[in-house]
Order: C-alpha cells, then structure tokens, then sequence
C-alpha cells in the first residue's frame, strides 16, 4: 500500500473499526482531499470509534462529532432491499453493530485526540438538535447503513459541509435503501455534485460544490 503509517493505524486501531485495511486506508485517501478545508470531522454510524480516530489522527487539531445510538441498528425497511432485509431479520452479525460508548473513549485516546463530542442516541434525537449550531465540517462520513438514517443524516448535515469538503458514503453499494437515499437526497435538494467512487473502489463520494482538489487518481500526495 501507498501509506504504510496508515496500515500501522490500522493496527493500532483493528478492535475498533469493521473496516479491513483496504477501505480502511482508502477512506483516509479520500478524507485528505478537505485537508486544506476548515471545519470539523463528522461520522455518523461510529460504531467502536476507529475510523474516526484514523480521520483524527490522519487531518489532525479538528473537532470531531462521533454520532451512534450504541444499541444497534434498526430494522432494516422495504425501501432498503431484499438483502438488508434479510440480514435485518436473520444475521444481524457484529451483536447488530452494537457497541459500548467506552470503546470511542479508548479510540480517541489512542490517537491523543481530545477535542471530540459524542452525541448518542438515534439520529432523529440526536442529528437535527446538533445541526442548529450551524458548525461548518469539512469531512462527513455517513455509515448508517438503512435509507432512514442516511436520508435524515444528509438532509440535515449536507448544507453545514464547506465548499471543497469531503462526503463519504459508506454503504453506498452494499445496501439499496443508502444509495436510494443519496439520490433522493440530491434530487430534491438540486445538488449539482457528482458522485465519486474510491480509489480502490471501497465506497462511494463526493465533493461539496466549489473549489475542488486533485483526484486521489491522479495526486502523488
């Protein structure tokens, strides 16, 4: 891989992410392209910390906003597919994305970073109120899996993203309801940004409208 020191993060943080170290890594690549953006580092869906720590450590002296209910993913919804249906009702792996608010703790603290803000809860209760504050972010990671919780989370948090940051979609080909949303989202928002899709084609994202930097395709950094 391009970035060693990123694999060597991994390692450090591999009990606190779902992520392996391809799209681990990759989320990183992407996230760099807001490091010359002001604003905060935002994820909603954090699930034990780690990808957000990484973000920390990788676009170091921001803020963070840690978003998760800590109990688990809803029921996944006609709107989401026959696939997360199924894992909804049968699988539910990983205790169903549930964590303890303690692990986020210990992931921060791996990295040394103290300037982060935990709101648990469901999004409806915790996204919106959040929003008010009207605090731009430069980088948002969205890995709420179901086209609820994705919806809610770009319709409320897209217009606080700064022109040339950085909007990551986890589950963007891996469940119908996150894409659906994405489009959705776009559609009645008449938002002219395109969707990317990452360099080691991990996820999909996009850029907020203005100032653009390099492709990861094409950039040596």
């Amino acid at each position: 891989m391009r970035h060693p020191q990123w694999v060597r993060l991994h390692g450090r943080l591999a009990d606190c992410t779902l992520l392996p170290a391809p799209q681990f890594c990759d989320n990183l690549t992407v996230a760099r392209l807001a490091r010359q953006v002001p604003g905060d580092l935002v994820e909603c869906g954090t699930w034990r910390g780690g990808m957000i720590a990484a973000l920390a450590a990788t676009l170091p002296g921001r803020h963070c906003v840690l978003f998760d209910s800590f109990a688990g993913l809803p029921d996944a919804q006609d709107v989401d597919g026959p696939a997360a249906v199924h894992w909804s009702q049968h699988l539910r792996d990983h205790d169903n994305c549930s964590a303890e608010e303690r692990w986020v703790h210990e992931a921060m603290g791996r990295v040394g970073q103290r300037d982060y803000d935990v709101r648990a809860g469901w999004f409806d209760e915790t996204v919106g109120a959040w929003a008010t504050m009207q605090r731009p972010i430069a980088v948002l990671r969205l890995d709420a899996d179901w086209y609820d919780g994705t919806r809610l989370c770009l319709d409320a948090l897209m217009p606080l993203v700064v022109p040339g940051g950085v909007v990551i979609v986890d589950d963007y080909f891996d469940w119908d309801g996150a894409s659906r949303a994405v489009h959705d989202h776009l559609a009645a928002a008449a938002s002219p940004e395109r969707l990317r899709t990452s360099p080691a084609d991990e996820f999909a994202y996009l850029i907020r409208s203005g100032p653009r930097p390099p492709d990861p395709r094409r950039s040596g950094s």
